[in-house]
């Protein structure tokens, strides 16, 4: 037919369509509660486009690159898939809701045994973070900013 777009390979078997649905489904809820996370200081954002983002390179092209190349939620998720990396401003954002998420958990448990366990959790999380490397054009700045430090010291 003429309005039907080209087709790149085989027909999809009906079991591969009902994966794609819900890889699809599970990356818009993924998404939602991502964007939700943008205004709910407790909530973590970028863990979840990420979830996201890898659903939907599964299920849906078009999102995918949407996602991608969104501009504000897009640089964080290609600094992830291309270097494993988080900005610094990634990383205080992150270390600051886990800081809130904690004393939420203290102000509100009183068994200590959860407290103890949400602590261990947050800073486990915490030192994740911290142990990911800075973007690579953050890492240039960073260099350049201690060597023009280093020359004036020299000076």
């Amino acid at each position: 037919m003429l309005n039907e777009p080209p087709r790149h390979g085989p027909e999809p078997t009906l079991r591969q369509l009902v994966i794609m649905r819900v890889y699809s489904l599970l990356g818009l809820v993924l998404l939602a509660i991502g964007i939700i996370g943008m205004w709910v200081p407790v909530l973590p954002t970028t863990i979840f486009l990420i979830g996201a983002a890898a659903c939907f390179a599964r299920s849906s092209p078009r999102l995918y690159a949407y996602l991608m190349s969104h501009p504000r939620l897009g640089p964080p998720l290609q600094h992830w898939f291309e270097e494993g990396a988080i900005s610094k401003r990634g990383k205080a954002t992150a270390l600051f809701g886990m800081g809130i998420g904690m004393a939420v958990v203290v102000l509100t448990v009183q068994h200590p045994g959860w407290i103890a366990f949400a602590a261990v959790v947050i800073v486990g999380s915490g030192w994740y973070v911290m142990a990911r490397p800075l973007p690579a054009h953050e890492q240039a700045q960073d260099e350049a900013e201690a060597a023009k430090a280093r020359a004036e010291q020299d000076d």
